[in-house]
């Protein structure tokens, strides 16, 4: 994923991050854009670029923060099962590991070797489809993780991945958030 990614995956795009915080009405992100390009005498379009330029390298170093996010939300869901932070923070890494295999590298490559293959063609990224295979994928590793380093029963571990991935959510919009105003530093 970051050396040779098949998709954009945590590497949002300007348009994408006013967007989307737009569209959640969030102006904070508008109204630093706008800021930045007065001081700095850019277009949007030239913001655009050099934010789209700067942000891969934020992006993918500020995902280290996804780590003890993740952790501490196991750590909240799973408080009763008297694990050591340290044990959530390792299944943490694991859990954003396979997340980004397998969302960015794995599946992307195989839905394109089976276009290949195919006589129609499969598409990667956001549409309904992609995103349920995902998601399945996703919900059966939790399940299998969380039954396995808790030693839950399968339903309690089901209805705790649906919760972790609940605040997993939460998690991805900190870290988007995080890296646009880290970006936006920069410029």
């Amino acid at each position: 994923y970051l050396l040779f990614p098949l998709l954009q995956g945590m590497n949002i795009s300007f348009s994408s991050h006013i967007g989307n915080n737009q569209h959640m009405h969030l102006k904070y992100s508008t109204d630093l854009a706008r800021h930045k390009m007065m001081k700095h005498h850019m277009t949007e379009a030239a913001l655009a670029e050099k934010f789209d330029h700067i942000s891969p390298k934020f992006a993918k170093i500020l995902l280290l923060l996804l780590l003890p996010l993740s952790a501490f939300s196991l750590s909240l869901i799973f408080r009763r099962k008297e694990k050591y932070f340290y044990d959530h923070f390792i299944l943490s890494t694991e859990f954003n590991t396979f997340f980004l295999l397998s969302n960015f590298i794995v599946l992307p490559l195989l839905i394109m070797l089976l276009s290949m293959v195919l006589p129609f063609q499969l598409d990667v990224g956001d549409n309904i489809y992609y995103g349920s295979v995902i998601l399945c994928i996703i919900i059966t590793f939790l399940v299998v993780a969380f039954r396995r380093f808790y030693e839950i029963s399968y339903l309690a571990s089901l209805f705790k991945s649906i919760l972790f991935l609940l605040t997993y959510l939460m998690i991805l919009f900190i870290y988007r958030q995080v890296t646009f105003m880290v970006v936006m530093l920069f410029i």
